[in-house]
């Protein structure tokens, strides 16, 4: 029974809705991700319908849309979209729609739809930085499906410091420091596999702390991992 809630809890988690748009980019031709093809959009100018990369997020996927394509940031290196020294301007000129949302400790995020690419080892979900009233970011959340956990694991471990834990997860890695959880990876499979959905083997649960900060992981992550006994 406990491995039954604690999988709806986790599957509630990274069913949060993801935008899409029908807009064009919005990326200026001075960006400096401009000229890698950054965003690609059935709409789009940047590229046309039949120029784009196959939509490699399953049918069933609750990230995909009916006649519209989601927007691809291709990202080889993690490094480029977990990161904790850019400002909302940098948010904002990078996704053509951001939702914006209160977190704890009089912080506010900032939400996107985040999706890499096609292939398993790509992430896709909902990705939201939360800033402080100086404008740093202070917290940051995915949550979301992968098929390959190999580029996040890596990142957590030797950019975040995060160390894998025996659990019962198909992976779990944790931060602590002088008490405090100041880093997540919770990686389960889905309640029901199906081999042809490549992109969804790992329901993928992840938040990080700024190192600077004197904040930990928020209540809703601590509810979660205490359901699941670690």
């Amino acid at each position: 029974m406990r491995t039954i809630v604690v999988l709806a809890l986790i599957g509630l988690a990274v069913s949060a809705p993801v935008l899409f748009t029908d807009e064009q980019s919005s990326v200026s031709t001075d960006s400096p991700f401009a000229s890698q093809g950054v965003f690609y959009s059935g709409t789009g100018s940047r590229l046309s319908h039949s120029q784009a990369p196959a939509a490699g997020v399953p049918p069933g996927s609750p990230f995909t849309m009916s006649a519209r394509q989601p927007i691809y940031w291709p990202a080889p290196d993690l490094q480029q979209i977990f990161r904790f020294d850019v400002q909302p301007q940098w948010v904002t000129a990078r996704w053509p729609r951001v939702s914006h949302c209160l977190g704890e400790s009089r912080l506010l995020g900032y939400r996107v739809p985040l999706v890499t690419g096609p292939t398993p080892s790509d992430i896709h979900g909902s990705l939201t930085y939360y800033f402080d009233d100086s404008q740093q970011v202070q917290r940051i959340i995915f949550k979301g499906w992968t098929g390959d956990p190999a580029k996040l694991t890596s990142l957590v471990t030797d950019q975040f410091g995060l160390q894998r834990q025996k659990s019962l997860a198909a992976g779990l890695y944790l931060k602590k420091s002088w008490g405090k959880l100041k880093g997540v990876l919770r990686l389960d499979h889905p309640p029901v596999a199906q081999q042809d959905l490549p992109t969804e083997k790992f329901m993928v649960l992840m938040e990080l702390i700024n190192p600077k900060s004197s904040l930990q992981v928020s209540d809703e992550i601590k509810l979660i991992l205490g359901a699941m006994d670690f």
